[in-house]
């Protein structure tokens, strides 16, 4: 892949960054999986400066998820055989920023805000449809 001019890779799996080599990490961006996987990506470039290549992490929200059920489970409300989506809206998934500039943050906090309005809007959609 670096051959052929990828700048970006999306490992989709958690710990695929640490088989990033030497000489792509200075080529490459790679966008972690499941957990923010920041420090995997922290290097030292050939010149001694350290870098990282860990452009961004696709983060779970699991304690997202085990607080709410067990939030409805404390309050006599185990939502047992339910289905639960937890979304962009309620951090059940979101994006590691602390390696982005100011620019590349505020189009990730516009385009969030626009996802969960959409979505919103696709849902209040489905309620009044079916």
């Amino acid at each position: 892949m670096y051959g052929a001019g990828i700048i970006v890779i999306f490992t989709a799996a958690k710990d695929n960054n640490v088989t990033v080599d030497a000489d792509a990490k200075q080529k490459v961006w790679v966008i972690g999986v499941d957990v923010d996987q920041s420090d995997m990506g922290d290097y030292t470039a050939k010149n001694g400066e350290k870098s990282n290549f860990t452009l961004t992490s696709s983060v779970k929200g699991v304690g997202t998820g085990l607080a709410t059920i067990a939030d409805k489970a404390k309050a006599g409300n185990f939502p047992g055989g339910k289905h639960i989506v937890l979304g962009l809206k309620q951090n059940g998934v979101s994006i590691v920023t602390k390696n982005l500039n100011t620019q590349e943050k505020d189009a990730v906090a516009s385009a969030k805000a626009e996802i969960v309005a959409v979505m919103l809007r696709y849902q209040r959609h489905r309620q009044s449809n079916y």
